[in-house]
């Protein structure tokens, strides 16, 4: 009887071992992959994190935690002006920059042989999507978009066009001191995220598998518009109104349990993993 055990014990973690090497992408993984590991047990796919404006990529770590407890292979990535010693780059950060990591990422997408699901925050969502749109990735089976900066307020378009004129300028950061990279944010930081959200257009396709979790009084988002734009239904529209712990609540900073509150994250969390589970046992095509 030992034996039998003995010998299902070793096929068992035999087949787990085969199904996370299978699933592991092949090729280099790129520059802005900061963190890529992989489930103890076989990969149900693999789930792309990708931070917001002037937020710092570890903040993603607690939804890439759940993930990973979720059986999902997860890459946390770090777009351009948001890794140690780069101040320079901050100052003079340029689309074209963001646009060429995010064409590595998609080609190492290419090469990985398992659906990719894409977790963006603010901006982070907007170069996901843009990517997908660009078809430089194959088409994520599902996208959960936090605050996804599509179409921000009005005032993104003023500084924006203030950067031709002075693309080092700085703004004081509003966002919570252990949250951002930078003090500040430059007005050509600005400029990158607003000519990011003008260059995504609505893709019913990508649309039908994206997942928007929002609070109606979000500062940057223009809310009623990405609604219009996105055309997503109740079920696939998630509002939240966000009480953040011991500190001051940002509606656009909902990225963990801290920023939303125990009660709000732990019912986001519950309707992820429903989510999840609705897509493995019906994937999309």
């Amino acid at each position: 009887m030992k034996t039998y055990k003995t010998i299902f014990f070793l096929m068992s973690a035999n087949f787990i071992f085969i199904s996370n090497v299978y699933s592991q992408c092949s090729g280099s993984i790129p520059p802005s992959v900061i963190r890529y590991e992989l489930p103890k047990q076989a990969s149900n796919g693999l789930v792309v994190l990708a931070h917001g404006l002037n937020l710092r990529p570890e903040k993603m770590n607690q939804l890439a935690d759940f993930f990973l407890a979720q059986h999902y292979s997860i890459a946390n990535i770090a777009l351009a002006g948001h890794g140690a010693n780069n101040e320079n780059q901050w100052s003079h950060l340029k689309i074209d920059s963001w646009k060429r990591e995010m064409t590595e990422l998609g080609k190492w997408l290419k090469n990985c042989h398992q659906p990719w699901y894409g977790v963006g925050q603010s901006t982070g969502a907007v170069m996901l999507y843009w990517m997908a749109q660009q078809k430089l990735s194959p088409a994520p089976l599902q996208f959960y978009f936090f605050a996804p900066a599509f179409i921000p307020k009005y005032p993104l378009g003023v500084l924006s066009w203030l950067a031709n004129w002075f693309p080092s300028f700085k703004i004081p950061s509003a966002n919570l001191e252990d949250y951002r990279v930078h003090d500040s944010t430059t007005l050509s930081a600005y400029r990158t995220l607003y000519l990011a959200s003008q260059e995504t257009t609505p893709n019913q396709e990508l649309l039908n598998r994206m997942n928007i979790i929002v609070s109606d009084k979000d500062e940057l988002l223009n809310v009623a518009e990405t609604k219009s734009w996105g055309r997503l239904s109740e079920q696939h529209w998630w509002t939240y109104d966000p009480i953040a712990q011991n500190q001051k609540t940002i509606h656009h900073l909902m990225i963990d349990s801290k920023t939303m509150g125990n009660v709000a994250w732990d019912s986001l969390l519950g309707r992820l993993t429903e989510s999840l589970k609705s897509l493995q046992a019906n994937p999309l095509k």
